[in-house]
């Protein structure tokens, strides 16, 4: 009678130990990734910020054109904040991957290296976007310039749609 109490009710729980011991440690590394991450994220972002309004980086987009672009979103302050905001999500994500690597299972290392072959993947496809916005300005402005050049009603539309059209192509 007594074997069948440890296998019913101690045996369980001396699993749950055993297997607790292996996870707490992972979680604590995990915990103390995320949160010395979150403390580098916030830092580079503020320092970021400093050096890109010392650099006159708001100027420099302002004359670019692309300020106006980055303002009327109505999500970031400025194009520093802009620049600043996107080191801390850059370091957020290679935070993310250190403490999902941390975990050392077959699927976290899978999944950290499949993350890591679609980089490039993701850079060019933003290469692309941007070199789109660049273009679709650029070709929406000749149409703008055309059509009011010959009269036509709908010069503003035309130029939206020729704007819509390569920014979807893009």
């Amino acid at each position: 009678m007594r074997s069948l109490f440890d296998r019913m009710f101690l045996e369980p729980f001396q699993r749950l130990a055993d297997q607790s011991a292996h996870i707490v440690p992972v979680l604590v590394m995990v915990l103390v990734t995320l949160i010395v991450g979150g403390f580098v994220a916030f830092v580079l972002r503020w320092l970021t910020y400093r050096l890109l309004q010392l650099a006159r980086f708001d100027q420099l987009v302002q004359r670019t054109g692309f300020a106006s672009m980055i303002e009327r979103t109505g999500v970031f302050r400025s194009p520093s904040d802009l620049g600043a905001r996107f080191v801390q999500a850059v370091v957020w994500v290679l935070v993310a991957l250190f403490a999902l690597n941390a975990t050392d299972t077959p699927a976290s290392v899978e999944m950290v290296r499949r993350f890591v072959d679609y980089v490039p993947n993701v850079i060019a496809a933003g290469l692309v976007l941007l070199l789109g916005v660049v273009v679709s300005r650029m070709v929406s402005r000749s149409a703008l310039l055309a059509a009011v050049n010959a009269q036509w009603p709908a010069a503003r539309l035309i130029a939206g749609g020729v704007r819509v059209l390569v920014m979807t192509l893009a």
